[in-house]
């Protein structure tokens, strides 16, 4: 589901040779053709990252083990990055992703543990099964049907996530609200399923899958 590591820079047509020794300029000209082409996901070379010069000696060690908590911070330069070649009135309608590619290792579906909760990992294995492509809600606005106030860039935890309560002080509400679609963000969501190689299953045992 990764770009193929060998044809990807030829894809966004830029020169992967500018990168030696200029991996910022490299990004910088890759997020200008994703203005262009109104792309969304940047696709990053886990090679380019290690490679790069890093003042933190464990940058990558960091990123790999807990890149749950560091991708937020990364999705915020990326959109960053995207601001000098989107209008600020628009950016705020766009929402940027980073995916991560060629990592060293791979790992095989029936290899997944808890220990690798939160961490950056490639698996591979046979696409069995995918479904349409559907709106999925990333931030919402929502307007509060007490007093009508806006309650903006409410982040979604992985289920519908109405605010706390409202944000205007003389209003109690907590549990009233509705959705302002023009105003919220949401990005094209497809649900597949994986399912591990016949030569990476042991005999007599079934193949795994996983969604």
């Amino acid at each position: 589901m990764s770009p193929d590591d060998e044809n990807y820079d030829q894809l966004i047509q830029i020169n992967p040779d500018r990168l030696e020794g200029e991996p910022l300029k490299y990004y910088a000209e890759y997020a200008g053709k994703m203005a262009q082409n109104e792309e969304k996901t940047m696709y990053v070379n886990f090679s380019h990252l290690s490679n790069f010069p890093h003042e933190d000696p464990q940058f990558i060690e960091n990123t790999v083990q807990s890149f749950n908590k560091f991708e937020p911070e990364m999705t915020k330069a990326l959109a960053r990055l995207m601001g000098a070649h989107i209008d600020p009135s628009r950016l705020q309608k766009h929402y940027f992703q980073l995916a991560i590619y060629n990592l060293p290792q791979m790992g095989k579906i029936r290899e997944l543990r808890t220990l690798g909760l939160g961490r950056l990992q490639s698996i591979y294995g046979t696409v069995t099964r995918t479904t349409d492509a559907k709106p999925e809600l990333i931030r919402g606005t929502f307007a509060c049907l007490e007093c009508s106030n806006l309650v903006k860039n409410v982040e979604q935890q992985f289920k519908f996530t109405e605010p706390v309560r409202c944000s205007n002080a003389d209003c109690s509400n907590k549990s009233r609200w509705d959705l302002v679609n023009k105003d919220s963000i949401m990005v094209d969501w497809q649900k597949i399923k994986l399912q591990e190689y016949s030569s990476d299953i042991p005999a007599g045992s079934m193949p795994r899958s996983i969604d």
